[in-house]
């Protein structure tokens, strides 16, 4: 049977270094091969694995999202984010060993913003999850910034270059036992090797025929190389050639059972190549005297290279641990002996090199912590169960620690031989939680503070608003009851100019109290409660339009509405407020046209639903758009157009309280379109958006 590439990864160690990730960084793992099966994962959240990949509709948007990343990555993407169909983000890196796409190294399960509830109560309810369930398992889920997912997606390409690495050699040495088994003569085994070299030396003369292909490999044609053993003498670098000639003359002392060496021979243009030579003597004298000794060479130049960054990466992933402080480890279960790694030892205030054991390792917990780790070790050894811990201990200088520690299992036969897994110096980490807990109690106690300050401000503004609307609306209503009797009682003993006067004070005192009443409402509205709730919004429309419906005959306004029949989920007083305001605008500034004109329609946005009411009234100048909105800002005179300046700022305070907007776009002497944003709320609360 033809031996698989993905079949050569080493899952136990992949397992044991995604499970430490895991833990470290948070990130779960899982590596799918091309056809969607799960060979290795890691932490995979519990939305997904005891919800998503479990219901049949919600498991096939799994794969479908797992198709559609994978797809991504075969078009040669470094690594790939993408949205999986059931709303969490995925990112998934490609493992390829020798150019060949095998599997993808899947991460995410988490959100670069805060989530969108709404979509996943409207989920729960379609595939009939259970809501509260389902909901506390997505509050598990993180919102992760993109920069931390770069750092830790290039983290994982490492990982999976050194996978790559790995199982490529194992492929290179299964393919080259392969090509050993498959004859026994050296000279075949020569010419299957892909462009490998053939030499053929006689010991007795000296001589040596090296072939084409051999030539070829260092850059030389076939009449450009004598064939003698000097012409390779002189090829080998200088570091490497009397090792080689004690190897070669080992073999040839019958001191070695097999022909094996690397060296470096120098190419035609200067530089050097690794080369791998095996060779076998082929005849002898009676005596025993090698005569003649046949083998190749092979370019591994490559594989050279490929071992240097092995090396770098192992040296990467160790200097990474110390960077995030966590280590690996093993015990063997039998004879409680063990190893790990510097970064353990170091946590530990203890000599790399000194011997460790299971019981040293233990020796540093005491009390809870003790026990904990106790009854781990001995629930894995006989029932075989994994454990994540976080522990104190006293290290070998007395100083307090928070550790974490995985252990996990290594089941031979079906019997426990050892554990082994990760561990981690949380220290800093558990500080900092600390600090955190004493913040969140400290805010806390500042909040219910500044709630009882603004319940005493807001009790302070109702007592300011009754003596606005009681004390200051009293002595206007004298005024105007005075100044009225004085023209119905006194007229005839007034000229016309006193009259005049008399009506000027009475239109003043007027003014005065619309401005006080407004400013009620104003401060009314900023203090009432929010009423959210579905509202018809085409019944909405119809209602206010039809309270002015007398004026707008009398003046002869054209009113075209295009509202339809829907449902809105919003603030409905709010609401009312905003247009009533907006209407009575449109209709007080296109009074003086000739045919004055007022156009309402909805507009339906993915995210929000906008109200326009369009006129062709005396319109305004767009460098005033912001101001309009202000509290008593106007553009026109009051002579011209009464008003207080208050409505659109009614305006603009009833949208902010939604989370909506409200703008204007307008030429002067052509009209003005009022725009009213209303969002589509991901949720609503005990009336609070949220």
């Amino acid at each position: 049977m033809m031996t698989r590439i993905i079949d050569l990864i080493d899952f136990e160690l992949v397992d044991t270094l995604l499970e430490g990730f895991n833990k470290s960084t948070g990130f779960v793992t899982a590596i799918l091969d091309l056809d969607g099966n799960v060979l290795s994962q890691s932490g995979w959240r519990r939305i997904c694995i005891e919800f998503h990949r479990v219901n049949p509709e919600t498991s096939k948007k799994c794969t479908i999202s797992d198709t559609v990343l994978a797809g991504k990555l075969a078009k040669g993407e470094k690594y790939h984010a993408y949205k999986c169909l059931n709303g969490l983000i995925d990112v998934a890196v490609p493992i390829t060993v020798r150019g060949e796409h095998i599997a993808n190294l899947f991460s995410g399960q988490f959100f670069f913003e805060e989530p969108n509830h709404s979509f996943f109560k409207k989920q729960a309810q379609k595939y009939g999850f259970n809501e509260i369930t389902y909901l506390e398992a997505l509050n598990k889920v993180p919102v992760i910034s993109k920069e931390k997912v770069e750092v830790a997606m290039d983290f994982l390409r490492n990982m999976t270059q050194l996978i790559s690495e790995m199982t490529f050699q194992r492929l290179e040495q299964i393919e080259l036992n392969d090509e050993l088994k498959k004859s026994e003569e050296r000279w075949q085994f020569a010419i299957d090797g892909n462009g490998d070299g053939l030499w053929d030396w006689n010991v007795e003369t000296n001589d040596v025929f090296f072939s084409k292909q051999w030539k070829a490999m260092l850059g030389y044609t076939d009449s450009e190389i004598e064939n003698s053993f000097e012409e390779w003498e002189k090829r080998v670098h200088p570091e490497d050639l009397d090792r080689a000639l004690g190897i070669i003359q080992d073999y040839l002392n019958n001191k070695v059972n097999i022909f094996s060496v690397q060296h470096r021979l120098k190419c035609k243009d200067g530089h050097y190549k690794w080369i791998e030579g095996r060779g076998k003597i082929i005849s002898r004298t009676k005596e025993g005297k090698p005569l003649r000794f046949i083998g190749t060479h092979t370019d591994i130049s490559d594989r050279k290279n490929a071992e240097k960054l092995l090396l770098y990466q192992q040296e990467l992933l160790k200097e990474m641990g110390r960077a995030a402080k966590i280590g690996g480890w093993e015990f063997n279960v039998k004879t409680g002996a063990g190893t790990w790694t510097e970064e353990i030892a170091r946590i530990h205030d203890i000599d790399p090199d000194e011997e460790t054991n299971l019981q040293l390792g233990v020796s540093f917990y005491e009390g809870k912590s003790k026990v904990k780790i106790e009854n781990a070790i001995k629930e894995a050894i006989e029932n075989g169960k994994s454990y994540d811990l976080e522990l104190e201990l006293i290290s070998a200088k007395n100083i307090h620690k928070w550790v974490h520690s995985i252990g996990r299992p290594v089941i031979e036969n079906k019997k426990v031989v050892s554990i082994r897994g990760s561990f981690q110096d949380i220290t800093e980490r558990k500080s900092v939680e600390e600090e955190i807990k004493k913040l969140n109690e400290e805010l806390e106690i500042r909040v219910k503070q500044r709630t009882k300050e603004l319940e005493l401000a807001n009790k302070e503004l109702e007592t300011f608003t009754y003596s606005v609307s009681h004390d200051l609306k009293a002595p206007l209503r004298g005024i105007d009851g005075y100044s009225k009797l004085l023209l119905e009682l006194y007229a005839k003993n007034l000229d016309d100019e006193a009259q005049g006067f008399i009506a000027t004070i009475r239109s003043s005192t007027q003014q005065m109290n619309q401005l006080i009443e407004d400013l009620l409402n104003y401060s009314r509205l900023e203090r009432s409660q929010k009423d959210i709730k579905k509202i018809n919004i085409q019944k909405l429309i119809n209602s206010i339009t039809t309270f002015y419906k007398n004026e707008l005959d009398l003046g002869g306004y054209s009113l075209e509405i295009d509202i339809p029949d829907i449902e809105l989920t919003t603030d409905e007083n709010g609401l009312t407020i905003a247009f009533r305001n907006i209407l009575e605008n449109a209709i007080k500034f296109t009074s003086e046209k000739p045919v004055p004109k007022i156009e309402i329609g909805l507009d339906d946005q993915p995210s929000s639903w906008i109200i326009r009411i369009k006129d062709n009234g005396i319109g305004f100048d767009m460098k005033y758009h912001q101001r309009i909105f202000e509290i008593f800002q106007r553009l026109q005179r009051t002579e011209d157009f009464p008003g207080t300046g208050i409505g659109l700022a009614m305006v603009s305070k009833a949208m902010q309280r939604i989370n909506g907007k409200a703008w204007a776009e307008s030429s002067p002497g052509i009209g003005s379109t009022f725009y009213l944003e209303i969002p589509k709320l991901i949720q609503h609360e005990n009336n609070v958006f949220q």
